[in-house]
């Protein structure tokens, strides 16, 4: 009778190590994903800053042209930004419009808005650099190499 009491007793403590086991388990499992999805939504967010900052530095030389006036001449220089990649700049209807890819979505827009909605403009590569004229009103922007 001993006998068969203490065995019952081995089975009752490995059920327990078990259960305990596979419980720390799912917790830590639950944990990890909670960490990992946190990690890649504020990667996100910070992406959607930087683009947002870049954005605001590319609408910076044409506002500066709107507000100095007729004879203002400027040179601007993008930045190069490691977590955001730019693919291309476009000035279109009062608002600077940043086409960027991530990892997660190659293909993103955000746009800007300019003090003036009569300035259009095309940057070939994005990383030249910019000549900003304002010649009687009319904002002109010539593109070269940096």
């Amino acid at each position: 009778m001993g006998y068969e009491v203490c065995k019952h007793r081995k089975g009752q403590a490995a059920v327990e190590f078990y259960s305990y086991l596979v419980f720390f388990l799912l917790v830590f499992a639950v944990a990890v994903w909670m960490y990992y999805d946190y990690t890649i939504k504020s990667t996100e967010q910070k992406q959607y800053e930087m683009v947002e900052q870049v954005a605001a530095y590319y609408a910076m030389p044409i506002d500066l042209a709107v507000r100095f006036g007729d004879g203002y001449n400027g040179n601007f220089k993008p930045v190069r930004n490691p977590l955001v990649k730019i693919n291309s700049v476009y000035y279109r209807s009062g608002f600077v419009i940043i086409n960027w890819s991530s990892a997660e979505n190659p293909v993103n827009y955000y746009s800007y808005p300019l003090l003036t909605e009569d300035f259009s403009f095309n940057m070939v590569d994005p990383l030249d650099c910019i000549n900003i004229t304002n010649n009687n009103g009319v904002i002109v922007a010539t593109e070269y190499g940096c």
